[in-house]
């Protein structure tokens, strides 16, 4: 009986264990997913790939990685200018607010 008992007990453990492993793997690959999901990124243009030579030349980690930020912040309120010139430029823009 002790047998069954200690072959049951062996058989749980090692289920546990696999459950825990696949977790961890789970986890460790969701992360790097959201991680890199985190990352700014432009799109490919010749100022894009300017900016992508300029920073890549800082010799500091940190100091590529704020390059890379400001490039994209700029590069945001840029798009973001000309979304709002491209509206109010539209016709019938300014006929709804009347």
């Amino acid at each position: 009986m002790f047998k069954r008992l200690k072959f049951h007990s062996q058989q749980a453990v090692l289920a546990v264990a696999a459950f825990a492993a696949s977790s961890a793997v789970v986890l460790a690959v969701g992360g790097a997913f959201h991680s890199v999901s985190r990352e700014p990124f432009l799109g490919d243009s010749p100022h894009a790939r300017l900016v992508a030579v300029r920073c890549d030349a800082l010799r500091e980690r940190g100091q590529r990685h704020d390059c890379v930020r400001q490039a994209v912040a700029q590069a945001r309120s840029r798009d973001a200018g000309a979304r709002q010139l491209a509206a109010a430029r539209a016709p019938g823009a300014g006929a709804s607010a009347q």
